[in-house]
């Protein structure tokens, strides 16, 4: 989980885990190693709004009170912004939750306004290779869900 094709959460187009690091990021997105990026301009459309975080709540098990008061602690303006981490995780248990596209992605490490910004080329832009799979949709329902489903099941 890290980066965003539209957006940033640390600078105005800069996500805060590629920005702490952007040179390691970089390093790791030239590896060559399989990559399946789920940035800000997914997980933001996984909002959780208070009926999302009461439904936890009232599960009925001490896991559902920590989570909910976890979620309580986020919870600005009418909802916690977006299920970023969850959504990676989701997507090993379900990649049909999501839709992703082969892009190239740079990051960016110089720039006195855009340091930390993963460059995602959606639109076939440069001939760069493709060096990830960017995930640009997501059914929050559906991993809203499983979040509760998985609370669930503990005690």
């Amino acid at each position: 989980m890290g980066g965003s094709s539209n957006e940033g959460n640390c600078t105005p187009v800069a996500e805060f885990n590629i920005y702490v690091d952007p040179e390691a990021a970089r390093i790791v997105f030239r590896s060559g190693i399989p990559i399946t990026m789920f940035g800000l301009n997914v997980t933001h459309k996984v909002p959780m709004f208070i009926a999302d975080i009461d439904r936890i709540r009232n599960i009925g098990n001490e896991t559902g009170k920590v989570v909910a008061a976890m979620l309580d602690y986020y919870f600005r303006n009418g909802r916690v912004e977006g299920m970023h981490d969850p959504c990676a995780i989701a997507y090993l248990i379900d990649p049909s939750i999501f839709t992703t596209k082969p892009c190239n992605v740079e990051i960016e490490t110089n720039g006195e306004f855009t340091r930390g910004q993963t460059v995602v080329d959606l639109r076939d832009r440069t001939d760069r290779s493709k060096n990830a799979n960017v995930a640009v949709e997501v059914s929050g329902e559906r991993v809203l869900d499983m979040i509760f489903e998985a609370v669930k099941k503990f005690k």
